[in-house]
């Protein structure tokens, strides 16, 4: 993506980046960007994907402040995911993997077979760090999982508990579930009324599923 300025943003059909300072330059970017973005209609939806919710409700403050621009929703990618994904995997019978499943999950699999943690499967400190490894692992790359199980010994049976425990959860979805079915449905127009324009404001290092969930946004403008 790149970009010079906020010429011609608006009703472009590939997607554009902007680097500016932080502060001020980048939320009045930001406000000139909406602007384009609505087009001469001051009702067009547009959302702003925050990093934080906390940033979200400065910059809404700020909005209704200094230039008095109305429906702009400010929401975190991951709220947009959940937003545009979680109906088509209800409908598909899958379920939220709540913190508990997702523990329990970790528990089943490790004491299924507990490999070179056998002497320490029972301790709860080896369920959470499995758990917040695994957790890492769905945000990662898929080549992170084939360079985790090359490595042999317990890198390797770390890699071999993960792929047990995905399969045991396959029947509920996580936030990379989200944003994986999120890219399929826009791609296909789901949610591009409510949503309107979608700017990524100072977005932070995305997973494989987030980056295709504003790659899915940008291609269909």
């Amino acid at each position: 993506m790149s970009g010079d300025g906020p010429e011609g943003v608006a009703g472009s059909a590939r997607p554009r980046a902007f680097v500016t300072e932080l502060g001020l330059p980048a939320r009045e970017l930001l406000w000139t960007l909406v602007r384009e973005a609505k087009r001469g209609d001051p009702l067009a939806p547009v959302t702003v994907a925050v990093p934080t919710p906390y940033a979200g409700l400065a910059l809404r403050r700020d909005l209704a402040r200094h230039h008095g621009l109305v429906n702009v929703g400010f929401v975190a990618l991951a709220r947009i995911a959940e937003l545009v994904g979680a109906p088509a995997l209800a409908a598909a019978g899958r379920v939220p993997l709540t913190a508990i499943r997702r523990v329990e999950a970790v528990h089943a699999v490790l004491h299924a077979d507990p490999g070179p943690f056998a002497a320490v499967a029972d301790h709860r400190g080896t369920e959470i760090g499995l758990a917040a490894t695994f957790a890492d692992l769905r945000r990662a790359p898929d080549s992170a999982l084939t360079t985790l199980a090359a490595r042999g010994g317990h890198a390797a049976a770390v890699a071999t508990l993960y792929t047990r425990y995905v399969d045991a959860t396959r029947d509920g979805y996580d936030e990379e579930d989200l944003a994986h079915a999120a890219a399929h449905g826009i791609a296909h127009g789901a949610g591009l009324d409510e949503l309107g324009t979608v700017i990524a404001f100072l977005p932070r290092r995305r997973s494989p599923a987030e980056a295709g969930l504003l790659a899915a946004l940008a291609t269909r403008g």
